[in-house]
Parts: structure tokens; C-alpha cells; sequence
């Protein structure tokens, strides 16, 4: 696997409860990815940043794995590492 959808990364690692949650706050602008808006359909990579907007804290996150279903919160870390300041 050398990409995933970025609704579906966003929705595995936990980060929003729903796939569909993901992308509604997708195509709010709320997510970033690499310093640029992105679409639900967008596929992300190893190394990519991705930003979520939820006021008042923007979380800044880094992908360090691929991920094809949804993860226990104890295994979130192996694939999403959390970088907000």
C-alpha cells in the first residue's frame, strides 16, 4: 500500500468518529494536508502533516504508517503521531 484516502486515514486512526464526519470537516477547509486544502478523496502518504481545525486548537498530526481499518486507540501511535505545538 503506498496511499490511502484521507477521509479514511482520518476515520482508522481515530481522529473523527465517522467516515463521513471526516469529510464533511474535509470540505468545511477544517483539514489540511501539507499547508494546502485538501478533498475527502485525496490520498495521503507516509510523511504527509495534516492539520485539523477544531476551535480553539488547530492538531497538527503526521502520517508514519498505512492503516486499512479502523484501529484500537492502543495501536493509533504505530500510524499517527501527534506534533501539535
Amino acid at each position: 500500500m503506498e496511499a490511502i484516502r484521507l477521509d479514511k486515514y482520518l476515520w482508522a486512526v481515530r481522529i473523527f468518529k465517522t467516515r463521513s464526519d471526516a469529510a464533511e470537516a474535509i470540505r468545511q477547509n477544517r483539514v489540511l494536508v501539507n499547508d494546502a486544502y485538501a478533498k475527502p478523496s485525496r490520498e495521503v502518504r507516509i510523511g504527509d502533516r495534516i492539520a485539523v481545525k477544531r476551535m480553539p486548537v488547530t492538531y497538527l498530526f503526521e502520517v508514519v504508517g498505512y492503516v486499512s481499518s479502523r484501529q484500537p486507540a492502543k495501536n493509533v501511535p504505530d500510524y499517527c503521531r501527534n506534533i501539535t505545538p
